[in-house]
């Protein structure tokens, strides 16, 4: 790994190409895997052992997943250089090919350890693995930490090369950054404000039918695939819902429009639904806003109200799959995209400065 966890593709090529040659090194005619059976796939083994072991050092977490993942890789990439030879391909073609899926199938392996470390107040926010972290019970944890029950049911969410979620795509550049560096923001009241608004989004589903709450949805166009799960849909009065909580909804109510991020969200669940749930009929939106909290009494002011609906028409976003490429695209490259977040994120985001660092249009 490099810094902030950027993956070091040359330890992963040269490993590769050292196991070619030695392990299976092309005999006559190309058929290098003719013969070696268990041998070959014991040693496929070891090499994988040894690149889990190099990645488990640098980033912790349980080795047995890893050694999984890059074993199945490794397997695929060297029978497929060797069908590479039979059908023809001379060793410079071979390597390509292999290298160019190998880009792909790593970005798997770096996608699951999205989110494993967490900074631990307990140890100078030095950054540990989830499980470390849910080892801490309530009597032995940091002061500043929630609950051991808040903590265990705020995992982080894992995610997948090429397949991307529509909140992800309300904000690619924080995605981005969310992907690569690998660790959550630490134990702040962001956490306890994350658990509240859950809890209550949580109850209010609750009071409606299973098949109409989180419906999920996805769009696959081939290369990458878009999902996400609408809070809500009406199927029956075709009436898409999307449950948002706030501290308060004074700012809200004073400017009387939804954010626009959620608007892109809900819209993009409009679009999916439409390529995995043809049947369902959405004829209008409903994003639905409530106040945590009731605000103190302030003289000479109205207090705002708890709860407000704004009502959308249907209208899916233009540049969904441009987004979704895009942030793709800046994962493989790893170069963040140029696309900015909404301006009030930058104030709250953990990345902020690593993101004004880089650079944006």
């Amino acid at each position: 790994m490099n810094d902030k966890g950027d993956i070091d593709h040359a330890l992963w090529r040269e490993e590769l190409e050292r196991l070619i040659k030695s392990v299976v090194p092309l005999s006559p005619g190309g058929v290098a895997l003719s013969g070696k059976g268990a041998l070959f796939v014991d040693e496929i083994a070891k090499a994988a052992y040894m690149m889990a072991r190099k990645l488990q050092q640098q980033h912790g977490g349980r080795i047995e997943p890893l050694f999984a993942h890059i074993f199945k890789h490794l397997i695929e990439d060297t029978t497929i250089h060797e069908l590479g030879h039979l059908a023809g391909l001379s060793e410079p073609q071979t390597k390509e090919a292999t290298r160019t899926l190998l880009r792909k199938k790593l970005m798997k392996v770096v996608d699951w350890m999205v989110w494993s470390l967490i900074p631990c107040p307990k140890k100078n926010r030095e950054l540990i693995t989830w499980t470390e972290c849910l080892k801490c019970t309530d009597d032995e944890k940091d002061e500043s930490c929630p609950l051991w029950s808040i903590r265990q049911d705020l995992a982080p969410r894992q995610t997948q090369a090429h397949t991307f979620h529509v909140t992800e795509l309300t904000n690619p550049r924080k995605a981005y950054y969310e992907r690569t560096e690998g660790h959550a923001e630490g134990w702040d009241e962001k956490a306890i404000d994350f658990f509240v608004g859950r809890a209550v989004h949580n109850y209010i589903q609750t009071k409606y039918a299973a098949q109409e709450r989180e419906l999920f949805c996805w769009w696959d166009l081939g290369d990458i695939r878009i999902i996400g799960s609408a809070d809500r849909v009406d199927i029956q009065h075709g009436i898409l819902f999307e449950y948002k909580t706030y501290a308060t909804l004074a700012f809200l109510l004073e400017r009387n429009k939804p954010e626009d991020d959620h608007v892109y969200q809900a819209q993009s669940y409009i679009e999916l639904l439409k390529h995995s749930h043809p049947w369902i009929k959405v004829k209008k939106i409903k994003i639905v806003y409530i106040a945590k909290a009731k605000e103190p009494s302030v003289f000479g002011r109205e207090q705002p109200a708890r709860y407000k609906e704004f009502v959308l028409e249907p209208k899916p976003p233009e540049d969904l799959v441009e987004r979704a490429r895009m942030l793709d695209a800046a994962l493989e490259k790893r170069k963040p995209p140029k696309m900015k977040c909404a301006d009030w994120m930058c104030k709250l985001c953990g990345y902020a400065a690593k993101c004004k660092e880089a650079g944006s249009k």
